[in-house]
């Protein structure tokens, strides 16, 4: 018997279908933010100045929202170049790229390494 009288041998999908399944999978790994203890936010805050007044580079986990206050966490690492104090952000600076972090979606913080070698 061929592949063309039988039709349940060949799958078809079409690129809505892939699509609502992708999404899916992701809807499936979102999750909610984490709950930071107080003391956790004091230890996130003063590795933040630590870092900057003696120049080490930090490993930082955010929360990232995706859909309906779910997303994933995601890590970066980098020297603290500047904190904006009035919008509660770090600017976290890397040879490779910066980020605006939102201090409330810090998730955790750990030391990096040290002295910068880029400009």
């Amino acid at each position: 018997m061929g592949r063309l009288s039988d039709p349940f041998s060949m799958r078809f999908v079409l690129p809505e279908h892939t699509e609502l399944l992708v999404r899916h999978d992701l809807d499936k790994s979102l999750i909610s933010m984490p709950d930071i203890a107080e003391d956790e936010l004091d230890e996130f805050h003063y590795k933040i100045i630590d870092s900057i007044q003696y120049d080490y580079a930090l490993e930082v986990d955010y929360f990232s929202p995706v859909k309906q206050g779910k997303g994933t966490v995601e890590t970066v690492w980098g020297f603290v170049q500047k904190i904006e104090h009035s919008k509660k952000q770090i600017k976290l600076l890397n040879d490779e790229d910066y980020w605006w972090i939102s201090l409330n979606r810090i998730v955790a913080i750990r030391e990096k390494g040290s002295v910068k070698n880029f400009v």
